[in-house]
């Protein structure tokens, strides 16, 4: 019995262990979650890039959007439907060091060479995710080979992300298992 209990705990470590890796979606301006881009954004604070973003969510595929605001707002050529506002900034990061991204958010806002930020709506995306290091896009042209200044995540409220069910599960599993094999042992 001791030989099963461990067993089973063991598996559903494993399975805990291995179910968890996830891959990052790469996100690109050729995604079907891209937004939109902002031309000449500066200065650009959280409240400003939430404003630009619920400009983009009102356009239509490839509309423009050069009065509301002193920035050029293109929306990408892909349809979305009804898309909540971006009122909640979550996180805002500064530094480039990484361009992974956990999951949990609506809209991803990238700055790049503090001129020219991308959009991509990633509500509902499960996994991590990745930008472009570099903006990339042949239009406009003066942006093509600029680096990815900052990033920030908005939200439409202030929620938290809950842990996936099936991962507590699991990990609920396993210490029932080995509190089994801890009395087991006991005995």
């Amino acid at each position: 019995m001791k030989k099963k209990v461990l067993l089973f705990s063991f598996m559903l470590l494993a399975l805990t262990v291995f179910s968890s890796q996830v891959y990052a979606l790469a996100l690109t301006t050729g995604s079907p979650e891209y937004l939109g881009w902002i031309d000449d954004g500066i200065p650009s604070n959280p409240t400003n890039e939430a404003d630009w973003i619920n400009i983009l969510i009102t356009l239509g595929p490839d509309e423009v959007d050069n009065t509301t605001t002193t920035e050029t707002i293109t929306h990408s050529g892909n349809v979305f439907g009804d898309l909540p506002l971006a009122d909640y900034l979550d996180t805002y990061k500064d530094e480039t060091g990484s361009n992974v991204i956990e999951p949990g958010w609506d809209y991803l806002l990238g700055k790049y060479g503090n001129v020219g930020s991308l959009v991509w709506y990633i509500g509902g995306i499960t996994e991590e995710i990745t930008i472009p290091l570099k903006w990339g896009v042949e239009i406009p042209p003066k942006y093509k080979d600029l680096g990815l200044s900052h990033y920030s995540l908005y939200n439409s409220n202030p929620g938290t992300p809950v842990p996936e069910p099936a991962t507590m599960v699991l990990l609920g599993l396993g210490l029932i298992g080995i509190a089994g094999l801890g009395r087991k042992t006991k005995k």
